[in-house]
């Protein structure tokens, strides 16, 4: 006969091994319900150290740079800048480097004809065009992706046979329809040059804009603004006496259908 004592240990022991069985197979707390943390957006000093400007020149690998906008070798026959250099976003710069890696796995590189633009310099284009559909004015206190430093104006290059420029229907900065992504004026080379240009950006994350060579980073109002200091140029004085004007009509700040870069 056992003894009651033992009994009551093999009681005690089988009731521990129930409740352990049950803590591991039986009902739980979903945890997945608990709402995660909100994010919190970098602000002040953080912010604008996460959000750097750096020159293009910088990128790994870094596309090729002609800026078009320094002297008048561009569809507007006029100057933006004396001079200057082109500067955009490390994390703008991150994707564009990304998508000329692509480009050069397939015998091609970008070729960046602008990119970041302060209130000042974008006005001033937007003066010197006077075509919203290929330059705007920034809204005043919002901004626009050239004057948060996430837009970039590109062309492609075929490296494959002696750094040749591909033909895009329209010189950059040309008015008229035949800059425009609606236009079917193009021809056959420049329609199937478009298409490899947006390829490539498009499959990175950028946003085509209105015009062929207009690409933007989707992120851009989280990047702060361009400041006049924050990179090398200096305005044309054709582009200051066209800010001028524009300014003094109050024209600067029609609204755009199309707006490209």
């Amino acid at each position: 006969m056992a003894h009651p004592r033992c009994g009551l240990l093999v009681a005690t022991a089988l009731a521990a091994s129930a409740l352990l069985v049950g803590g591991c197979f039986g009902p739980k707390t979903n945890q997945m319900n608990v709402p995660p943390p909100p994010l919190v957006k970098p602000k002040g000093e953080f912010r604008d150290k996460l959000y750097a400007l750096v020159p293009v020149s910088t990128g790994n690998p870094a596309p090729l740079v002609d800026l078009r906008l320094v002297g008048s070798d561009n569809g507007l026959g006029h100057a933006l800048y004396d001079e200057g250099q082109a500067y955009i976003r490390q994390q703008t710069l991150d994707m564009l480097s990304k998508a000329q890696e692509e480009a050069a796995r397939q015998g091609y590189s970008l070729l960046v004809l602008d990119a970041a633009r302060s209130d000042k310099a974008q006005r001033a284009l937007a003066a010197l065009v006077a075509d919203d559909r290929l330059a705007k004015a920034p809204k005043r206190g919002e901004g626009c992706p050239e004057t948060h430093g996430a837009a970039v104006d590109v062309a492609l290059m075929d490296v494959r046979n002696g750094d040749r420029e591909l033909p895009m229907g329209s010189d950059y900065m040309e008015a008229g329809p035949a800059s425009l992504n609606t236009s079917n004026d193009a021809d056959k080379d420049a329609l199937i040059s478009r298409t490899k240009l947006q390829s490539f950006m498009l499959q990175v994350g950028f946003e085509k804009g209105g015009t062929w060579w207009h690409y933007t980073d989707p992120s851009w109002k989280d990047y702060p603004e361009v400041a006049e200091g924050d990179y090398p140029h200096k305005l044309s004085v054709t582009a200051e006496e066209a800010l001028k004007r524009a300014e003094a009509s109050g024209t600067e700040s029609r609204p755009a259908e199309n707006p490209g870069g």
